[in-house]
């Protein structure tokens, strides 16, 4: 048996505020190119994706082979994988993007949370080789946490499963976007993280953050990230106790300053994890800004082949299999 690459490929997306970031993926998870462009979301939204789509199938000697689209969003998603419950990063509410984008581009079209997104692509092609069972802790401008058990990912109840951000921490915290007040979202989002990190970054910017951390002997900002990070491992560390699973992938924006938060992190994973559930183990993933597309390609190989969807490729996949 000998699987064919380039026999099928999928499209992922990536959605933030300002940008789409793009990619193209063969069957067996290689990455061909990886783009960005400018985004709006207020407005012409699926033309938007439309033209990016069709863009992509542009570029490559054979277009014929996209068999599906993924996008990946920060936000609830339907457990159908096409409705945009709420997205607060986007200003999104019910929006039934999947369904409309297929029809425009006739093409399956499959709609995640960039952590559900994520979790599936381990499962497929990353950690998921050799672990059946992990969490996959998501810290950038979202909080969120894939639950991995079986090789299969969790999704709640309407899809909403991955917002560990909007756990209560603090009853006495500051007020949430989400409306509740102490969330872990309000210290460890990276937002939140750069507005009251000390000697505010100008712009809340991260690279500044980071050269700080690397030029000075800054230890108010150090004592301040390793705060940050003893609040999320004493979280992550509940997750742990309650569902048994205690392998960790670490991935996100955030974990570029995971030097200053790692200490922090493990004290809190040691002061609230069962001993017998210990040693924890850890993995920090290099992020880089085209990983959410990646993990959006991911899920919609999977959900294509998986979920048996009617599409004019099925074929090509069959064959690719067994020749």
């Amino acid at each position: 048996m000998e699987l064919i690459p380039d026999s099928a490929l999928v499209i992922g997306v990536s959605v933030t505020p300002t940008s789409l970031i793009t990619v193209t993926m063969l069957i067996d998870g290689t990455i061909l190119n990886a783009r960005s462009r400018v985004f709006d979301p207020s407005k012409h939204v699926v033309e938007q994706f439309k033209a990016l789509v069709n863009d992509q199938r542009a570029t490559l000697d054979h277009p014929e082979r996209v068999i599906a689209v993924g996008i990946s969003i920060s936000g609830a998603v339907d457990q159908a994988l096409t409705t945009v419950r709420i997205s607060t990063t986007l200003n999104w509410q019910d929006f039934d993007l999947g369904p409309r984008l297929q029809r425009a581009v006739d093409l399956p079209v499959f709609v995640s949370n960039d952590l559900f997104a994520l979790s599936t692509r381990e499962v497929s092609f990353g950690f998921g080789h050799d672990r059946d069972d992990f969490l996959l802790l998501g810290l950038g401008y979202g909080v969120g946490l894939g639950i991995v058990n079986r090789r299969r990912v969790f999704s709640g109840s309407g899809g909403s499963s991955t917002e560990f951000g909007h756990m209560s921490v603090d009853t006495n915290g500051p007020l949430c976007v989400c409306g509740n007040y102490g969330c872990l979202q309000v210290y460890a989002g990276l937002e939140e993280l750069l507005h009251q990190a000390p000697g505010r970054p100008s712009a809340g910017r991260l690279a500044e953050l980071q050269q700080r951390l690397q030029a000075e002997n800054d230890n108010e900002l150090a004592d301040f990230l390793e705060d940050v990070g003893h609040r999320i491992g004493r979280s992550v560390g509940g997750v742990v106790n309650l569902l048994g699973i205690g392998t960790i992938i670490v991935t996100g924006e955030t974990t570029s300053l995971w030097p200053a938060l790692s200490d922090g992190f493990t004290r809190g994973l040691d002061e609230t994890v069962l001993k017998f559930l210990q040693p924890v183990e850890i993995t920090v993933k290099t992020w880089t800004d085209s990983e959410d597309a990646v993990g959006a390609a991911g899920l919609a190989l999977h959900n294509a082949i998986s979920l048996n969807v009617p599409f004019h490729a099925r074929g090509r996949l069959a064959q690719a299999a067994t020749e």
